[in-house]
Order: structure tokens, then C-alpha cells, then sequence
């Protein structure tokens, strides 16, 4: 599952730790007002929100009971929340407020599947608590050269999954047996406008952590946040697990149910459930595992190395200052519990708060201003 078949898997330096306490739940904690601009204060209330017209965002539900206002001036607003760049105003922000939108390039190169994969294809993370983590290899499908080379050395190696670099909840997504066998895998038709935008496609991990029979993938959530001179990384360290509806098997490759944990597509194709029993929380999964603190413990210090590592590549990107946004990181732990891959950076997770989702969801977007006006305690993890 390291790649195409004849790949040598990357030799991850040795890590040696020390033994430590059982985990327990930390306590939110406050952090210290952060330096503003010109040495100005952190604001204090009462705090307003705009938002994008036409457009309603889960932000508000939980805002507005802790004491935010809705305003429809978007120069009046100290937090602006907005779907595009098109509704970003910049230029009629007060000093102080935020928008969570980064620049176009910035996102792009972040949360795109190409870009993304190309850009941390040699990043080696150290082996902590017996677990590793890399991006899988990446073809670019909409790169001839590449293309060609994959189908002329792998093209009967499989299976493969075929992604869509620019589509969000599993769109375009499919499973195939062999590189050669699927048209999606030719050049022709991965090409588009731009080079960046088309099909990518990764080897498709044959081990993958089932619960109960079904394929399982972790989210876990995390701010990128534009101060005036530097970037910022937190995460927020209670992860969502979902699993698919059908029983994972290599035999059903093209039931999308058992393949694509996205609860979009469970109920594109066919899945009449309520959503809510796809997903799992931490406390459920490892009480499944048998491994309390399994999460806590070894998941999430490789997630925050992970971030840390991956975000040195994106040092030449000059911050916009009083930016940011809520992406979201999906992993796909091997079986074996020694491995997981880093599928996808999310840059405009689905926030519903269904099910045990409202439990993780709504005291994180409660405290993003916390982190992001220093303003009062919240649980938000520092990685760089």
C-alpha cells in the first residue's frame, strides 16, 4: 500500500519516546491576548458578525448565543464569514476583523488534490508511538508525461482511485480494478483550462481500518490563521470518524457505499439511514479498538507533526493579514494500526451538526474567536 508495486517504501527515521501518563480529556485553557497591530488592544464586545447573502452557515447558531450580533454592514463586522472571494471586502474591513478566506492562490495550493499532492510528495514525518503518516503517491492525470509513465509501468497494477482535484464530497470519485483498464486514466480525459485542475489518481489502500465489517476515514479539523506577519496552525484535537453503509470488500469495487465515506455520496447511492449512525467519536472508537487514549495518543501528535512538516512547504506564501480558515484533514488509518495515510485538506468542510457531529462542531466554532481576537479559553492545540 505504499504505492505502485516495485516502489520502496520511504524509510522513516527511527523515533524513540518516552513513556508517558495515561491521556485524560485536557482542560480548555486560555491564552494570552495576541499582539495586535500597532500595539492596539484586543477588542472587547459587543462583537458582530456579517455574513454572505443568500448563504446560512452553522457559525451563526452557535454565535449568536454567546452574545454576537448579526449586522448587514460588512465594515461594521469584527468577523466576516463568506463562501467566496467574490464576497470578501477586503478593502472595507475594519483593522481588527477577521475573514475567513485566505488568498485564492494560498487555498488552492493547500486544499487541492494536485497541488497538494505534488507539493508533498517527499515530505518524511518521524514514526511516533509506532504509527506513520504520509500523503499517498499521486499521479497527475492531467499531466501527459506523468500519465503516460504510470499507465506505461503500473498500467495493470491495481486497484486505483480516480479523484476530481477541484470537487468537494466525493464527486467524481471512483475505484478501478487496474490504471489501464479505466478511461478515466488517460490524459484526454483529465486535461482542463489550467495546469492544477483535472484527475488525479493514488493507489487504493487494500488495509484499511474497518469497523464492524465497514470502511472507516478520521477528520479531524484545524485553523490556518494570516496575522499581520506570520502564519499560524491549530487544531482542534476531537476528531469525527465516519464509516460507509456497506461492507468494505475488494470484490464490490464498484459499490460506492463501501468505498466512499463521504455521507454525500452514501446517500447519492442509495443509503436511507439516518446519517448520523455513519458517524462515530473518539471515545466510541477507541472503546471499539480496545486502546483508550488511541486518538489522543497516537493519532493526533502525528496529525500536529504532519501539519507542521507539510506547512514548511508553504513558507514563500506571503500572509494577508486578519485571515483565515477552518479546513478540515481526512486520514485513512491502515488496519494494521501502524499506518495512515493523509487523503485530502478540506478547505470548506460540510459543518452540519447531525448527530455526534454537534458535539465536536459546536464548541470548536464557538472558540475560533477565542483563538482568533484572544478573547477568552478554548482547546484549540498550537502546531506551529
Amino acid at each position: 500500500t505504499w504505492g505502485p508495486p516495485g516502489q520502496v517504501p520511504p524509510a522513516w527515521p527511527g523515533y524513540v519516546h518516552q513513556q508517558q501518563a495515561p491521556w485524560s480529556p485536557p482542560a480548555a485553557y486560555a491564552q494570552p491576548p495576541f499582539p495586535q497591530p500597532g500595539g492596539v488592544a484586543p477588542p472587547t464586545g459587543p462583537f458582530y458578525l456579517w455574513m454572505q447573502p443568500g448563504k446560512a452557515f452553522p457559525i451563526w447558531e452557535v454565535l449568536e448565543s454567546d452574545g454576537w450580533q448579526l449586522t448587514k454592514k460588512p465594515e461594521e463586522a469584527d468577523l466576516l464569514w463568506v463562501k467566496s472571494h467574490d464576497h470578501c471586502h477586503w478593502n472595507d474591513m475594519k483593522a481588527r476583523a477577521y475573514v475567513n478566506r485566505l488568498h485564492t492562490r494560498h487555498e488552492i495550493s493547500i486544499t487541492t488534490k494536485g497541488l497538494m499532492g505534488e507539493r508533498l510528495r517527499n515530505v518524511s514525518i518521524p514514526v511516533v508511538h509506532n504509527m506513520s503518516v504520509a500523503v499517498p503517491y499521486t499521479v497527475l492525470l492531467y499531466r501527459k508525461e506523468e500519465c503516460d509513465k504510470t499507465l506505461a509501468m503500473h498500467g495493470n497494477t491495481g486497484p486505483w482511485i480516480i479523484k476530481e482535484t477541484h470537487q468537494a464530497q466525493g464527486v467524481g470519485t471512483e475505484v478501478v480494478k487496474t490504471f489501464a483498464g479505466s478511461i478515466n486514466c488517460t490524459y484526454e480525459a483529465a486535461q482542463s483550462k489550467w495546469d492544477g485542475e483535472g484527475r488525479v489518481a493514488q493507489p487504493y489502500v487494500r488495509d484499511p481500518l474497518l469497523l464492524y465489517g465497514h470502511k472507516s476515514e478520521i477528520r479531524y479539523y484545524w485553523l490556518i490563521i494570516s496575522r499581520a506577519r506570520k502564519w499560524e496552525v491549530w487544531v482542534w484535537p476531537e476528531p469525527i470518524i465516519r464509516r460507509t453503509s456497506s461492507p468494505w470488500s475488494l470484490d464490490n469495487l464498484d459499490d460506492r457505499r463501501a468505498h466512499i465515506a463521504n455521507v454525500h455520496q452514501q446517500k447519492e447511492n442509495g443509503f436511507k439511514g439516518d446519517p448520523a449512525d455513519l458517524k462515530w467519536t473518539e471515545k466510541r472508537i477507541d472503546e471499539y479498538l480496545n486502546k483508550p487514549g488511541f486518538c489522543r495518543q497516537v493519532i493526533l501528535p502525528q496529525i500536529k507533526q504532519f501539519l507542521k512538516t507539510s506547512m514548511d512547504y508553504y513558507r514563500d506564501f506571503p500572509p494577508r493579514p486578519h485571515s483565515f480558515i477552518q479546513s478540515a484533514l481526512d486520514i485513512l488509518v491502515e488496519g494494521s494500526l501502524k499506518h495512515m495515510w493523509v487523503l485530502e485538506m478540506q478547505k470548506s468542510p460540510g459543518m452540519g451538526m447531525e448527530g455526534s457531529k454537534r458535539q465536536v462542531l459546536e464548541p470548536m466554532m464557538r472558540q475560533i474567536p477565542h483563538v482568533l481576537f484572544g478573547t477568552g479559553p478554548h482547546s484549540y492545540e498550537r502546531v506551529v
